[in-house]
């Protein structure tokens, strides 16, 4: 069930990371969340019904604290591989003012032509084009481990 779901989670990204159009911005959401949500239930509920009653409280709190990380660790590597597209393109352009050349926000708000606003634009999606292909690479590689480590687990709770 693990593995399957980070695979439709990664394919989902995938279509994210291919595409453009509204028929991307709602298939590839949908997937990604399809995938990967019942896969983080199921990874509490196994947490929670291995812990003696008396430190579930503990456990929650923890299995929570460690969603919570992995979603803020994603956001800062992902982000900072999306900014740095961004001003990788936007550097090269001469005459820009500094604001521009950081943030698609400070595009919009130096007033740029629409030519550059559309290039600021461009860059930016790139960025996130390139964010969600190296998430589902990612997802890829880790559905695969957990397939494979999770056939090898012993299924019998006696053994």
């Amino acid at each position: 069930m693990f593995a399957a779901g980070l695979a439709v989670g990664a394919a989902g990204l995938a279509v994210i990371g291919q595409g453009s159009g509204l028929v991307v911005v709602v298939t590839g959401p949908v997937l990604v969340f399809r995938g990967i949500m019942p896969m983080l239930a199921t990874g509490v509920d196994i947490v929670i019904g291995a812990t003696p009653p008396e430190r579930t409280g503990a456990a929650s709190a923890l299995t929570e604290t460690t969603q919570e990380l992995g979603i803020a660790l994603g956001i800062a590597i992902l982000g900072s591989l999306t900014a740095m597209v961004y001003r990788a393109q936007m550097g090269d352009l001469p005459g820009l003012p500094e604001a521009a050349k950081s943030t698609l926000g400070g595009a919009k708000a130096s007033g740029l032509p629409a030519e550059l606003l559309g290039h600021a634009e461009g860059a930016f999606t790139d960025g996130l084009r390139l964010a969600s292909v190296v998430s589902a690479i990612v997802l890829a590689l880790a559905a695969t481990a957990i397939g494979l480590l999770l056939r090898r687990a012993p299924t019998d709770p006696q053994a």
